[in-house]
């Protein structure tokens, strides 16, 4: 279970860590809202979230006994956090990972920033391709392992990820009036991209002992 929960919490971090729409939106308002930014946005990404899940597992509940679909969601899954994973650590090399910030921005209620949380998210195609793939490939595995239980807490390490990054830059946005510096951001960047590798490496090695 707790595998589970720390592969949950790094492969979360790795996707909430790259730049966004949403991220973009949470350092701007972070500077003139403060810390509670964070939190607000993340309760409107959350509720769409756990939209996704239910979803998503819903459909997964069907075919989860099958050996067949295993090794599909193995090779597809790991296939992806590749791609993801080579193509951040290439997007950094490159320096074309960066964070836009506009100290004029308005200041939005909280009601409109738990709106927009939802809104900006849902609007993200990489959002949806994260939880249509990856996303689903997690719950399949926490499902397979502990039964609800594991998916409670694929769900909980997932929300914790997402909760302490947004509360951490929230933090450091509205106490230093600006963001890491892009040495810093690339580095944590580059750490998560090479973990997205590593695990998906692993999940395409446990589709071909399954195959073999």
């Amino acid at each position: 279970m707790v595998a589970i929960f720390i592969k949950s919490l790094l492969i979360s971090y790795s996707g909430a860590v790259m730049p966004g729409s949403l991220l973009t939106y949470v350092i701007n308002q972070s500077l003139k809202k403060g810390i509670k930014t964070g939190y607000l946005a993340i309760i409107g990404h959350a509720i769409l979230e756990v939209i996704l899940i239910l979803l998503i597992f819903l459909g997964l509940n069907k075919i989860l006994a099958s050996t067949i679909a295993t090794i599909i969601v193995s090779f597809f899954g790991g296939a992806l956090l590749l791609f993801f994973g080579i193509s951040g650590i290439v997007d950094i090399f490159k320096n074309s990972i960066g964070i836009k910030i506009d100290k004029q921005t308005k200041v939005n209620s909280d009601k409109r920033i738990v709106a927009d949380g939802l809104l900006l998210s849902g609007s993200n195609p990489y959002f949806i391709i994260w939880w249509t793939s990856v996303g689903m490939v997690l719950l399949y595995e926490a499902y397979n392992a502990f039964g609800y239980l594991g998916v409670i807490i694929f769900t909980i390490g997932h929300f914790l990820a997402d909760l302490s990054w947004y509360m951490f830059v929230s933090t450091i946005v509205s106490k230093s009036k600006g963001f890491l510096p892009q040495k810093t951001y690339r580095i944590i960047a580059l750490v998560l991209s090479l973990a997205l590798v590593g695990f998906g490496a692993k999940y395409i090695v446990n589709g071909l002992q399954l195959v073999i």
